[in-house]
């Protein structure tokens, strides 16, 4: 039976975005509206940012169209969540 993470807790796939935005762009926090781009992702930063994610998870969790339309961190780790989930 798999839980919900409670308030102020953060999932394992969340904790493992995180690490790779950070890890990617060079910073050393992230917040749910925090924009890819906005925070000095690149077209390059972004194709490293999906591969590092798709080495994480063992497949494609989001694809290039997905991260330019989401953009902020809790939409991208929410769709990384679903796509983990099935």
């Amino acid at each position: 039976m798999q839980t919900e993470p409670r308030a102020g807790e953060q999932s394992e796939v969340n904790q493992s975005v995180a690490s790779i935005w950070k890890s990617i762009l060079c910073c050393t926090a992230v917040g749910p509206s925090d924009d890819f781009f906005s925070s000095g992702g690149t077209s390059l930063a972004a194709v490293k940012f999906l591969a590092a994610l798709e080495k994480c998870f063992g497949a494609e969790v989001l694809t290039p169209e997905e991260l330019y339309k989401v953009r902020t961190f809790g939409a991208i780790a929410s769709a990384v969540e679903r796509h983990v989930q099935r």
